[in-house]
């Protein structure tokens, strides 16, 4: 407690700087125990009697955060650092709400604040980290991995989120490593195991794979996009029977978000589709496009009215804007069409994908690289998991 909020304290009697005190201890076991309303209750109280209490204006940010109130969040976070400037904990916070906001720059400046106040703050360098690969500066990424795990060598975190920006700048080797590290001390880390199967995949390590795969679903079953993952490894194996199960089983699961990665694993699964013989409408319609897996999949795959004749049940969706289908499905598609059996379709999907090139960038998912496209034509790349932010601390 401050000089001003002794001051305070005295005016309003003995005792009160131990009533606030039981005051702020009963609300954080409120808070912790996810009681957010008998918490805010209690933070208010003490902000009553005392309007600059840096720590209650801190936690109630921290409540709005976890509410999704991301403006409320950071207005809470800037009184609370007004007050108490060399708070570093509200200098993370407020560097998480930026990252949630999308605000990379104010992201890095509130963890480099937060750094140089607590030098060992691991948490501040693994995020730090994050939001420095979103901004693409990966060597700065992984130096800042790397003094997290020098504060904290058994952050599996930190191994984890250190192997996706070496996966990213192409150091393969060091990024297998790296995941191998955070299962050392978290054997139990899905993602770092999915993530392992991803840099084993490319390079080229495909049985190591599939077996990374398949412990990452054994652990989280319902993760879709393990289950596409490990279609492509299984297929570029030439296990094409197994492929076409494991795409299967990413259409059966719900998987927030999956509308990223789709569209690599629905050319792969056409492609597979082409060489045993079956057909892609009926289980790519009823996949993660079809049954509307992530809400803003249809907008993300910007199916047009050609693709509706592949894609029945998504066309029903309504579309904000006619865009053409991603160049990785038509690809598919195109191959799928012009196999030998039927005649093709009168769309020519490979013509489409001439003229498109390296097709438009999903609006909900930019490309990393400027001139990209939101998934990959060759599906040869697959996408990082793991748990890259991390929850506020209070």
């Amino acid at each position: 407690m401050n000089r001003k909020q002794r001051r305070a304290a005295a005016k309003l009697g003995g005792g009160a700087i131990s009533a606030t005190g039981d005051l702020l201890a009963a609300g954080l076991e409120h808070h912790k125990a996810g009681r957010l309303d008998e918490a805010e209750r209690l933070y208010h109280q003490i902000l009553s009697a005392d309007a600059r209490h840096a720590d209650c204006l801190h936690l109630l940010g921290v409540l709005a955060r976890q509410r999704g109130h991301l403006e409320r969040a950071v207005e809470m976070f800037n009184k609370a650092i007004a007050i108490k400037p060399d708070y570093p904990e509200a200098l993370y916070n407020l560097g998480l709400a930026y990252q949630d906001q999308g605000q990379l720059a104010g992201a890095v400046a509130s963890y480099e604040r937060a750094l140089a106040l607590k030098p060992d703050y691991a948490k501040a360098a693994n995020n730090l980290g994050n939001a420095l690969r979103d901004q693409g500066r990966l060597a700065e990424a992984v130096a800042s991995y790397r003094r997290a795990l020098v504060s904290k060598p058994d952050y599996s975190e930190a191994h984890g989120n250190l192997g996706n920006a070496l996966r990213d700048d192409g150091w393969l080797a060091e990024a297998v490593a790296s995941y191998q590290r955070a299962l050392v001390s978290k054997p139990d880390y899905s993602e770092a195991h999915g993530n392992l199967g991803n840099a084993l995949r490319d390079d080229r390590r495909l049985a190591e794979a599939v077996a990374s795969y398949q412990r990452a679903l054994a652990l989280k079953p319902d993760f879709a996009e393990f289950h596409g993952h490990l279609g492509m490894a299984l297929k570029d194996q030439g296990k094409l029977a197994e492929a076409v199960a494991s795409y299967q089983s990413t259409s059966a699961r719900p998987q927030p978000g999956l509308c990223r990665g789709s569209c690599s694993f629905l050319s792969s699964s056409c492609t597979a589709f082409v060489t045993t013989g079956s057909s892609p409408q009926r289980t790519l319609s009823r996949g993660p496009l079809g049954h509307g897996r992530c809400k803003n999949s249809v907008a993300c795959m910007g199916l047009s009215k050609s693709a509706a004749e592949f894609f029945p049940e998504a066309a029903t969706r309504p579309l904000a804007r006619s865009r053409p289908v991603c160049p990785a499905v038509r690809l598919g598609l195109g191959r799928w069409h012009l196999r030998p059996g039927p005649a093709a379709l009168p769309v020519d999907h490979r013509r489409h994908r001439k003229q498109e090139g390296t097709g438009r960038a999903c609006r909900r998912h930019p490309p990393r690289n400027p001139g990209g496209s939101c998934c990959s034509i060759s599906s040869k790349r697959s996408r990082n998991h793991a748990s890259r932010r991390f929850g506020s601390s209070i």
